[in-house]
Order: C-alpha cells, then structure tokens, then sequence
C-alpha cells in the first residue's frame, strides 16, 4: 500500500511538472494578443518557415557571424513563397545590443531593433507568434516560441502602442534565420532591408527601459 502511494504521488508530481511546462510559457505571451489578431503578411510563409524549403531545413546548422556583416550583404529577396538565394537559407547568430521593441498588430510578431555591439549599425529580428506558426515542422515551432518566450521572460511585454526603448547595457545572443525585406520606412531597418525572421533563439537580459517613444 505504501510503494503504490509513493508511486501516485511521483505520478502526479510528473503531471503537474508537464502543466507547468506548457501553461507557464503560455502565460508569459502578451496579454494584448488575440484571436482576431492577423497572422498574414508579405512573404509570410518565408517569414514563419511554412514555405517547402523552409520546412526542409537544418535549423541546428547555424552561423556565428556579425550584424555589421550581415548589414553589408547584397540583397537578393525571394517571392512570396520561396527563397531567394543562401542568405535565407542560412541560420545567423549575433551578439547584439538591444535597442527597442513593440509587438505588430497587423501580423502578431514582435518586432526587435538590435544594433551591432561595435558599430551601432542597426538591423531588425522579428519573433512570430506561435499560433501564426501552424504549417512548420514541429521542431521549427517550439525553437520559434522558445525563442520569443525567453524574450518576454528577459524583456518584459514590449506592448503594441510604442517602442519599448532598452538601456545601454541591453545585450544578447539572437539566432535566425536570413530574409530580406524591402525598405518601408520600418525602425531599424539596415541598408540592405535584411532581417532575423523568424528567430529562432534568444538569450540575454534587457535593462529597464529608459523611456517609451512613438513611432512606426
């Protein structure tokens, strides 16, 4: 009778663990999300990795480079659907300073302005939501809401009114994968419009923010 009471109790001590595991990261998305909330945009499914050759790729294969270096690349963006050429087929990771960000409304990602730690050129990283992510492989979702999970635990809820601004000693590793986009006026943007979209990881710690400013 006592070895079944011991089992029960570690049975349910895993059950609540599992819980744990999906509710607390679900607790942490914004809390101005919903479901009317669009998850469409130009390019969208390069953009959340539902595209064919997105869902076929090694998103283990990834390489460290700079944003300074990546703000230098030639552009050369793909269609709606496909890709246009080994930049957005390659995974990045950065160290960056983390500078500003606000979640989109019109496509639901958060939208994070990082800048070189050396330079300052700045360059964008865009962190989907998970429900915008149906049609990826199911690894490549759970490193997306990962990634955008440990942002909101490092970062707080940038919101969807304004840019929440970083301080200076803001820094973090950022992982994704390369995509270009076209300039639009979009804050900071780099010279070549080219973008971690989607991330898919993120590591470091955001100083409160010095002061919150409008902007688009």
């Amino acid at each position: 009778m006592f070895r079944r009471s011991v089992k029960w109790k570690w049975a349910m001590a895993a059950l609540v663990l599992f819980a744990a595991a999906i509710i607390v990261p679900l607790a942490l998305l914004p809390s101005h999300r919903n479901e009317g909330a669009s998850c469409r945009a130009e390019r969208w499914p390069v953009k959340t990795l539902t595209d064919p050759a997105g869902r076929g790729l090694r998103l283990d294969l990834v390489q460290a480079t700079t944003i300074e270096a990546l703000r230098r690349l030639p552009a050369r963006p793909g269609g709606e659907s496909f890709r246009g050429g080994t930049v957005e087929r390659t995974v990045y990771r950065v160290a960056a300073r983390l500078v500003a960000a606000k979640a989109i409304e019109e496509d639901s990602d958060i939208h994070l302005v990082i800048a070189d730690p050396q330079t300052g050129g700045s360059m964008i990283a865009e962190l989907p939501a998970f429900r915008c992510t149906v049609g990826a492989t199911r690894s490549a979702r759970l490193l997306m809401q990962r990634a955008r999970v440990a942002f909101l635990r490092a970062c707080g809820d940038p919101g969807a009114d304004d840019y929440a601004e970083y301080g200076p000693r803001s820094r973090a590793t950022v992982t994704g994968l390369g995509f270009f986009d076209f300039l639009h006026g979009q804050r900071g943007v780099a010279p070549n419009a080219i973008e971690l979209h989607p991330v898919t990881g993120f590591a470091g710690r955001c100083t409160p923010p010095d002061r919150v400013s409008s902007g688009g």
